[in-house]
């Protein structure tokens, strides 16, 4: 089973991504902050493959999240909502293991583009 963690403190705002993933099989829990979410993921039975950062948490900034989150788990994806410069963006958080940056409000366009590229970088949805 694919699993997904979202980190929000307001998971509507991700309905969206949360019903295309789930159309595709994945389980989707959700996590009010970096710290619940690394919790998760050590704690976690089986891999997870993919966590989604929203940009309201607070606890730590995204790129402090995704260095510790490819430690813990080095083959687990991420994407991110940020509103930063896509260039900026890119530098930012190049060789992390982010596969996209999440514009706001996130959209189901969002949702099967992020599914698509997961599709191409190696069967994680064979």
């Amino acid at each position: 089973m694919k699993q997904t963690i979202i980190i929000t403190k307001n998971p509507s705002s991700f309905s969206p991504m949360e019903k295309t993933l789930l159309s595709e099989g994945f389980t989707v829990s959700w996590a009010d902050s970096a710290a619940s979410a690394l919790k998760d993921l050590s704690q976690a039975e089986s891999p997870v493959n993919l966590v989604i950062v929203g940009q309201d948490m607070d606890d730590m900034n995204p790129r402090e999240f995704t260095e510790n989150l490819a430690r813990l788990s080095p083959m687990t994806n991420s994407a991110i909502e940020s509103g930063m410069d896509h260039e900026k963006f890119h530098d930012e958080f190049e060789g992390l293991g982010v596969l996209m940056q999440l514009s706001s409000p996130v959209t189901s366009g969002q949702a099967l583009e992020l599914l698509e590229i997961l599709k191409k970088i190696g069967g994680l949805l064979s």
